[in-house]
């Protein structure tokens, strides 16, 4: 689940940089991410496995998308885990569930252009990532890039990452 979810080991991308990403204004995990991406290339979203704050995650940017909710929250820290057994079980009914909802489960699209807001959880990134052409700073911890659609945002996400 993305980070201020409070989900089990709630993050963005990974666990000591990002603290919040935006597109267009909709604040996104890496599940709604590739999400946007796959709705650039007209593809819906039909299953997602996790706990229940990213089951919710998804279902609010892609209705009638198919979830195994497999853990119940407890802390950041702690879950109700299902039995293996039973956890497989579930993820194979909810993919069955989501391969026969495919014709009502509609694309995520962000829309272009895509304003990306990256909030890191310090200001050193920002000062790295400013140095790419396009990259504009936005506050003293996060910066903002305008691509053309959600396909062109993630890879450019992708390169501010490995300067990170």
């Amino acid at each position: 689940a993305m980070y201020g979810s409070g989900g089990v080991l709630e993050h963005s991308f990974d666990m000591k940089n990002y603290h919040r990403v935006t597109l267009n204004g909709i604040e996104v995990g890496e599940a709604g991410f590739i999400a946007s991406v796959a709705g650039d290339l007209d593809l819906p979203v039909l299953f997602l496995s996790g706990d229940d704050r990213s089951c919710k995650e998804i279902a609010e940017l892609v209705p009638h998308v198919s979830t195994a909710c497999v853990k119940q929250t407890l802390s950041r820290n702690a879950a109700v885990s299902l039995h293996p057994e039973s956890a497989s079980a579930e993820i194979a009914r909810a993919v069955v569930r989501g391969i026969s909802r495919r014709d009502e489960i509609t694309p995520f699209k962000i829309g272009g252009p895509v304003e990306m807001v990256v909030e890191y959880n310090s200001s050193a990134p920002v000062e790295r990532n400013i140095l790419v052409p396009g990259v504009e700073r936005e506050g003293s911890r996060s910066i903002r890039y305008k691509a053309e659609n959600a396909t062109d945002a993630y890879r450019v996400f992708g390169l501010l990452a490995r300067i990170v």
